[in-house]
């Protein structure tokens, strides 16, 4: 017990009572700190510490207790509601020890108070977060003029549309078919704007991170389409190398999104200081070693070696303006490696960059 008394973590010891139910045998007096209730509460009835366990973890405790009574370890993360209404996040580590049977003699557990390291995490997700929110607007900013021109087409097609209707109608022509159609195009044109409006709004707005299935052709599509007008008025190609079936990963949409636009958009940037004009990026996704793989190509004037290797550390810039921060590159890593992934710069052609960035593959079944 003075052992016991003297670790920060909680260590308890079950055994099999005779009547065939679990009773604790040892029980550490950390978990007076834990749940605010004292040992002799816990020692006769072990559905006290289940009792704690807050209502939205339950799921999370009820199959981990099921897996303890069929013998299995666990490592289970939840949050204990103490009498005070104070939350704290924990994390117990149990061993079962069985008979030859299978049959479950006793269970040894440590539980560890992990609240501050939560917190924590969570802070530093939300300064993440704002971080990338930060670059995602400032990049909207760089890109102003293209998106303005994307969003004024369809605009001029509607009024030329409208304009067209109303001779018509003036000239007394006023044939359904011609009518129809002119309708349809205006339709067409409207929500073609609609979809301009939104994917800016979705690219521009501050969101808490969602983590969902998602396809890495679809993210990719979006993303090149999103570009599609920054690169034609600066007279650069964009090109998607895709494979058949689609690739499926567990992400946040628009954080991918943003990274895929960050490497696009340098790479634009990268193409237009070459001395000849125009110029191609290429875009691939496949699955590469059993993870996705997405690669961003230019054909420009390349990077060299010593800023290769500093190309994804912030405050470094590559451009040959010598102007912005050098936050594009560095807060795609970030988010790629929030995902579980890895991101890196390599040396193509003579003049090739490629940017590469992996994510781990989601099994849905």
């Amino acid at each position: 017990m003075r052992v016991l008394q003297s670790v920060n973590d909680c260590v308890w010891n079950t055994i099999v009572d005779d009547h065939g139910q679990f009773r604790y045998a040892c029980l550490s007096p950390v978990i007076e700190q834990l749940t605010g209730q004292p040992v002799s509460e816990f020692m006769h009835q072990t559905t006290v510490y289940c009792e704690l366990v807050h209502a939205d973890d339950q799921p999370v405790h009820e199959k981990r207790r099921q897996k303890l009574h069929s013998g299995q370890s666990t490592h289970a993360e939840y949050r204990l509601l103490r009498d005070d209404r104070k939350v704290r996040w924990v994390s117990e580590r149990v061993k079962c020890i069985t008979l030859q049977d299978g049959c479950v003699l006793q269970m040894l557990g440590i539980i560890s108070d992990i609240t501050d390291r939560v917190t924590s995490e969570r802070r530093l997700r939300l300064m993440e977060a704002e971080l990338a929110h930060v670059a995602r607007v400032s990049a909207l900013e760089g890109m102003a003029a293209a998106i303005a021109l994307e969003i004024n087409q369809p605009l001029q097609a509607i009024a030329a549309l409208a304009a067209v209707a109303a001779s018509v109608l003036d000239a007394g022509n006023e044939s359904s078919v011609d009518l129809r159609v002119l309708n349809e195009q205006l339709s067409e044109q409207v929500i073609r704007a609609g979809k301009i409006i939104r994917r800016l709004r979705n690219f521009a707005r501050t969101t808490d991170v969602e983590r969902l299935t998602e396809d890495v052709h679809t993210v990719v599509c979006e993303s090149i389409e999103f570009m599609t007008p920054v690169a034609r008025d600066e007279g650069i190609t964009l090109r998607l190398n895709r494979s058949a079936a689609p690739i499926r990963i567990r992400a946040d949409r628009i954080q991918m999104q943003q990274v895929i636009v960050n490497l696009i958009r340098n790479s634009i940037e990268s193409s237009l200081d070459q001395e000849t004009s125009g110029g191609t990026v290429y875009v691939s996704a496949a699955v590469v070693g059993g993870e996705a793989q997405i690669f961003v190509e230019d054909t420009g004037v390349g990077v060299t070696g010593e800023l290769m290797e500093s190309l994804l550390v912030p405050f470094v810039a590559t451009k040959s303006t010598g102007l912005g921060l050098g936050m594009g590159t560095a807060i795609c890593g970030t988010v790629v490696e929030a995902h579980g992934g890895r991101i890196w710069a390599a040396q193509g052609g003579e003049c090739d960059t490629i940017i590469h960035f992996t994510l781990p593959l989601h099994d849905e079944g």
